[in-house]
């Protein structure tokens, strides 16, 4: 099985395939797409740490990982919206049900957004007051060291996917890493997007040719 974890450039925004269903198919195996609209490192870490203390990863399974902005966050919310039109975007989903409310995503001006308004003044104030991008760049070093850390004590098959204006500049890799991370050529330079932040089809599924080579290497 393949896990693909990061934000929307690895979702399918505006396509019927992301480069997960291509690598899928281009490997024989099934898919977990673990792509989220609007998500966040700290989401990343969180679903993949649980799923591998859960024992949801096997040892032949691969994981791919696509970090995203440091400033991007995730909270809880006790208002749980039931209309399609509020849980999901170009029918990508950007709010999780969780216990008895929701997980709603924050990135930049998301508060502009927000149908609640309760919800939207929360991350107009998070963003005006509570903010701070070197904290949060401070914050991605020990998250991206613990999650490292973790996925090589477990002996996870894991590769980083390095892609120009979402991977932080502050990532960085211990020695178990150094061989996984999987360089994507600029997408804008490339024309690899099909709006500012998304790949087109092609894209995807040259994205998934160069996974599946750095795979094959190992």
């Amino acid at each position: 099985m393949i896990h693909i974890f990061g934000c929307s450039a690895s979702e399918r925004v505006k396509v019927t395939k992301c480069y997960g269903d291509f690598l899928s198919e281009m490997m024989q195996t099934t898919l977990n797409l673990q792509a989220a609209g609007c998500g966040s490192n700290r989401r990343i870490s969180r679903v993949l740490s649980k799923m591998v203390h859960d024992g949801e990863i096997a040892s032949d399974d691969i994981v791919i990982i696509q970090y995203t902005e440091t400033t991007r966050n995730e909270f809880f919310t006790a208002n749980k919206e039931t209309h399609p039109q509020i849980n999901f975007t170009d029918n990508i989903q950007i709010r999780e049900d969780y216990n008895t409310g929701q997980i709603i995503r924050y990135k930049a001006n998301a508060g502009s957004w927000q149908p609640n308004r309760v919800e939207s003044k929360f991350f107009k104030t998070y963003e005006k007051y509570f903010l701070d991008t070197n904290f949060e760049d401070e914050n991605f070093i020990s998250l991206n060291y613990n999650l490292q850390c973790m996925l090589a004590y477990n002996k996870i098959n894991a590769y980083f996917l390095i892609i120009n204006g979402y991977t932080p500049s502050t990532f960085d890799t211990i020695d178990y890493f150094k061989d996984r991370c999987i360089n994507v050529p600029d997408p804008k330079q490339n024309n690899l997007f099909i709006d500012d932040g998304h790949f087109h089809e092609d894209g995807h599924r040259l994205v998934a040719d160069i996974i599946k080579g750095k795979i094959n290497e190992k």
